[in-house]
Formats: structure tokens, sequence, C-alpha cells
């Protein structure tokens, strides 16, 4: 019981800097949401496209366009050692 006596100052005053910590961060707080929000401006939307047939379905994948670009070339040809 003696030891709490002792540390219940301390462990006081450690907490009433926490208080006084909090109080600032709430002020700063308060002031960010109180102050104009010039980033948040709204900007303009781009206008869409009309889609068509193709355009809606889902977008390509990286494989599938190199996959429709070697069945309409063929295969790459992997190159021959070079002649000296």
């Amino acid at each position: 019981m003696e030891n709490f006596y002792r540390s219940a100052p301390r462990e006081i005053a450690e907490l009433e800097a926490r208080i006084a910590d909090l109080r600032i961060a709430e002020r700063e707080l308060e002031a960010l949401d109180a102050a104009p929000a010039l980033w948040l401006k709204p900007k303009a939307k781009a206008k869409r496209k009309p889609t068509t047939d193709d355009e809606s379905k889902a977008p390509r994948t990286v494989g599938a366009a190199i996959a429709e670009v070697l069945s309409r070339s063929g295969a790459l040809r992997w190159p021959s050692s070079p002649s000296r």
C-alpha cells in the first residue's frame, strides 16, 4: 500500500500530461475541420462516350492482348545464333 502512495503523484502527473496532450490534439482536429478545404473542390467529371457492344465487355487483360497478337501473327521465333 505504501508503494501506491509513493507512485500515485507520479501517475497523476503522467495522466494530467496525457489529458493536456489530448486537449491539444482535439483543438487541432477541430481547427482542421473548421478550415476551408481548398483541395476538396469538386472537379468536373469526365464525360463518358456512349458505349457500344464491344466497349461494354470487360476490359482485356495483358495476357489476352498478347494471346490475340500471337494468334494473328503466329508464334515468335527465337533469333538464330549470330553468324560470324
